[in-house]
């Protein structure tokens, strides 16, 4: 059975979904990526906790789903405090990470924190390369786009049409200053070299008509992540474990039950 719970973490109240089968079962920590929620995963949960093999929890990162906002901008390092400090709330053990796009972000700053004992990690149309010629535009035009010249009336009118123009609804959306500064720390941030630490097995599922995190960059996670695993799911997009989730749990289920 699944239930929705509540934690305190860092002074913040944090949403989460648990599915807890047997204190000495395997952990598997599942993270949402950016404009989603943990409920995302229901699918999913719904398929392992079948199994009754793991212990199953999926939270709302702060300021999304029903977790509360955070005060200040954050960067990609507080996002990992979050988890690490759930996860020893909580007295969670024997852990893998789960993480899709920019949870992906995150799983991989937590797998390289040697106070914590990660051992396996899924990453899912991961997020993590930063595109300097795309993103040093975004942020360009961000930055015009936010200058008292914008804020006229009239232009201001035009500003939802220019962001979704050059891609960057994610920002748009974002309904407080410092949700949207923090989604700009976020793409700042290039991982490739945090991605090169990762020493536990991993396996990188992607869909193969994913847009917003193209096969190529799985490819590159793949060549980046030494001991790791690289499969392409058919005819599914960026969320991709709901596109297939039955080929996405069978293979989730797979690596996890391997002993390595």
């Amino acid at each position: 059975m699944i239930e929705e719970k509540q934690v305190i973490i860092n002074d913040l109240l944090v949403n989460y979904f648990a599915a807890e089968t047997d204190p000495a079962a395997p952990t598997v920590v599942f993270l949402h990526g950016w404009r989603s929620e943990a409920r995302v995963w229901m699918p999913v949960l719904n398929s392992c906790a079948a199994t009754g093999k793991y212990n199953l929890y999926a939270l709302d990162f702060p300021g999304f789903g029903k977790s509360e906002k955070p005060k200040q901008a954050y960067k990609l390092d507080d996002f990992r405090d979050i988890v690490l400090e759930f996860c020893k709330k909580l007295n969670l053990e024997k852990i893998s990470l789960v993480g899709h796009s920019f949870g992906g972000r995150v799983a991989i700053k937590l797998t390289i924190v040697t106070n914590v004992a990660i051992e396996k990690l899924v990453l899912v149309d991961s997020a993590g390369f930063k595109t300097r010629s795309a993103k040093k535009g975004l942020l360009n035009t961000i930055a015009k786009i936010t200058k008292p010249a914008f804020k006229l009336p009239g232009v201001r009118d035009l500003r939802p049409r220019i962001y979704k123009l050059i891609g960057a609804e994610d920002y748009l959306a974002a309904d407080t200053p410092e949700i949207r500064q923090t989604f700009l720390n976020i793409i700042n941030e290039d991982l490739t070299a945090d991605m090169k630490k990762v020493k536990v097995p991993t396996l990188i599922l992607w869909g193969a008509d994913d847009k917003d995190t193209p096969v190529n960059f799985g490819k590159r996670l793949h060549s980046a992540i030494l001991n790791s695993k690289f499969e392409i799911l058919p005819h599914a997009g960026h969320f991709s474990f709901l596109d297939d989730p039955r080929h996405f749990v069978d293979s989730v289920i797979g690596f996890l039950d391997q002993n390595v």
